[in-house]
């Protein structure tokens, strides 16, 4: 898969800004609401179909702004939740490396937390290299967001637990 520029945007920080002080199953939510434009669009690509342009935004919209159901969006968090976790095994080498100095958090990055939007972006930044370069070039702009709403995942569960988890134990941080 051929790579992107993709950046995160100062909408998507503030988005995810947000969501650090909403519940977690918010931020699943948007995940969720994600993972299903990726999953819907990958076998349309696949097939040589056109997929509609899709920023990710939307997603953060639907759950923050509350335009989706309670039901709905528990649907959407246990989808987020599942999706988290599959993207966290794909990309936790690539980000254990960038964000820990063996078991422990890299000093620059205990320093950036200290400023939660910074952390946002450090951290989503981090992830997204490594997100672009796991999906279809043609769906890469929703990476950004992605990566925006698995910064908010991972610094709500500690970054600490994620570097002593080492570059395999992703799936620990989510419980497994």
């Amino acid at each position: 898969m051929s790579q992107q520029s993709v950046e995160i945007s100062p909408a998507e920080v503030e988005a995810a800004a947000r969501l650090i002080d909403a519940p977690e199953r918010d931020a699943f939510s948007v995940l969720g609401i994600q993972a299903e434009y990726v999953e819907l669009n990958e076998p349309r690509l696949a097939a040589g179909q056109e997929v509609p342009t899709w920023s990710g935004m939307e997603s953060f919209d639907s759950v923050l702004r509350r335009q989706r159901g309670p039901q709905e969006l528990a649907r959407y968090a246990t989808r987020g939740f599942d999706y988290a976790k599959r993207m966290l095994d794909r990309i936790a080498p690539a980000l254990h490396q960038a964000l820990c100095d063996g078991t422990k958090i890299r000093p620059l990055i205990e320093e950036v937390q200290k400023d939660t939007k910074g952390a946002i972006k450090y951290v989503a930044s981090a992830a997204l290299g490594a997100i672009v370069a796991s999906l279809p070039t043609a769906l890469a702009a929703a990476a950004a967001s992605i990566a925006a709403a698995i910064a908010v995942v991972l610094l709500k569960r500690k970054l600490t637990t994620f570097c002593a988890a080492g570059p395999g134990g992703a799936a620990s941080l989510l419980g497994d």
